[in-house]
């Protein structure tokens, strides 16, 4: 089912209702997936009216069709709950990212002093990490090397922040 809703859309279903659609309706139902949707629905439910008709059944035990497009149509929007609990996971890797990234990059910045340096050289490849961080920082950074580091480490501490806690949307 589709997740927006259509102006035209009542219109369109009262018009099937009735049996005919306008030509301006038919044009604006071979454009919009919300009403081609809701045509298909209404084609879909007059020819279950049909075939449990045929079998013999009862009108009486026939669904009311109104109380089924209701809830079709309640269930368009997302529960926020369930919404919650299925992207949790993906919550707990983004700041387990985010918290290994942020940890690489402080450790590259505090290698540039000696005593953090030696021990960090212990790493394998952490040797040709640095350099390349080195290098960066040589070619962009050596005028301004002394107000970087305490620069860097405060951006570094915002974008963590903002992408462990994330951002809650606000409900229009």
């Amino acid at each position: 089912m589709t997740e927006k809703a259509c102006p035209q859309e009542q219109k369109v279903i009262e018009n099937l209702a009735r049996g005919s659609l306008d030509p301006e309706l038919a044009e604006h139902v071979a454009h919009c997936p919300v009403c081609r949707e809701a045509r298909l629905v209404h084609s879909w439910m007059r020819e279950f009216r049909e075939e449990f008709l045929k079998a013999g059944f009862p009108e009486k035990y026939l669904p009311d069709p109104e109380i089924i497009w209701a809830r079709a149509c309640s269930a368009r929007t997302l529960d926020p709950a369930v919404l919650e609990k299925v992207l949790k996971p993906l919550r707990v890797y983004r700041i387990a990212a985010a918290s290994a990234v942020f940890l690489i990059v402080v450790l590259l910045i505090l290698s540039q002093s000696h005593p953090v340096g030696r021990l960090l050289s212990t790493i394998s490849g952490w040797e040709s990490l640095a350099s390349a961080f080195n290098a960066v920082l040589d070619a962009a950074a050596r005028p301004f090397a002394a107000a970087l580091l305490p620069a860097a480490l405060g951006l570094l501490g915002i974008v963590f922040f903002a992408l462990v806690t994330g951002t809650k949307r606000v409900k229009a």
